[in-house]
């Protein structure tokens, strides 16, 4: 302890003009502290940004589990058609990208289907084709089938006729 400096006291707790320490020095120290604060300050915010990258290349894909609930974008996959599974051509959480084929089904069902309904497109063509003959036969027919009505109903009347003149000579003839 030097002469001047009261026991119990140190070079903070004076004031300025009980301070024994050099300005220089003191700059010097500040600068220092400076330089030490902003080295700090740049190392955590580089800590920052590597983990910002770390985080988003190794973890953000990831699918975690807390408390039996999925972290993630869990998507449901809907197949616009049904069958039997043949072929599954991805792996649990690999990145698919949109359109990508997931998994083959059996076509062998689809392909049976297929032959029925041109089947029955067969047979529909078939009964369309009938219905036009059947309507050529009837155009043809109907005119004779016409004046076959039309003849009957004149020998109708004629039977009628002759019914009313038997009659009218019956009467006549009867005593």
């Amino acid at each position: 302890m030097g002469a001047d400096q009261e026991p119990g006291r140190d070079d903070e707790q004076r004031g300025p003009e009980e301070s024994t320490e050099d300005p220089r020095e003191k700059a010097a120290r500040r600068s220092r502290t400076r330089r030490n604060f902003a080295i700090a300050a740049v190392v955590i915010v580089a800590l920052g940004i590597a983990y910002a990258f770390y985080y988003k290349a190794a973890l953000e894909g990831r699918v975690t589990t807390d408390d039996a609930f999925t972290e993630g974008h869990p998507i449901t996959v809907a197949p616009r058609v049904q069958g039997y599974i043949t072929e599954l051509l991805v792996a649990d959480n690999q990145f698919v990208h949109a359109g990508d084929v997931l998994i083959r089904i059996d076509p062998r069902d689809y392909e049976t289907a297929v032959l029925a309904r041109r089947g029955e497109l067969a047979q529909v063509a078939a009964q369309l084709e009938s219905a036009r003959v059947n309507l050529d036969v009837r155009r043809t027919g109907a005119p004779a089938d016409y004046a076959a009505a039309q003849a009957q109903v004149e020998q109708a009347r004629a039977t009628l006729a002759k019914s009313r003149a038997d009659e009218a000579r019956q009467r006549g003839v009867d005593p």
